[in-house]
């Protein structure tokens, strides 16, 4: 499914990479818990076999994992404004923009660096059909909990 919305950029895998840590992160309020590395060796994994460096699909994956704290519901967050008496709601919505921020700021370096080393993107367009059976199958993935 990752595939097909942005396999045609080059980098696109670096792409989903940046994108699922978002995702997770608003899902679970997670950076470095127990959901992220379950997922984590299957990206680098993904993105080795694809073509990418070893050393670049672990630090894209390392720094975007780092996004997780910022976006909410953030349990960094919760914690911090539980003990200094400060709304957890204010916090929130303070994450949100600089979470977002910082994950389009990755993905444009991703794009930058993907162009100038020639990284590798999907050869072919699928079909209509082919892409409705693919997020047909992929979205009652997205919408499990972590």
């Amino acid at each position: 499914m990752a595939q097909l919305c942005v396999g045609r950029i080059h980098g696109g895998l670096g792409h989903v990479n940046v994108i699922a840590s978002m995702i997770f992160a608003g899902m679970s309020g997670l950076g470095g818990g127990p959901t992220p590395p379950a997922r984590r060796g299957g990206e680098i994994q993904a993105m080795t076999k694809a073509g990418y460096s070893t050393r670049f699909s672990a630090a894209i994956t390392a720094v975007s994992s780092t996004i997780g704290p910022i976006i909410p519901p953030s349990i960094p967050f919760v914690i911090y404004g539980s003990l200094m008496n400060v709304s957890v709601g204010d916090l929130f919505l303070a994450g949100i923009i600089p979470g977002l921020l910082m994950g389009f700021a990755l993905m444009g370096v991703i794009a930058f660096v993907a162009k100038r080393q020639n990284l590798p993107r999907m050869a072919d367009r699928p079909s209509g059909r082919e892409a409705l059976r693919v997020l047909g199958a992929g979205l009652p993935a997205l919408v499990m909990p972590p």
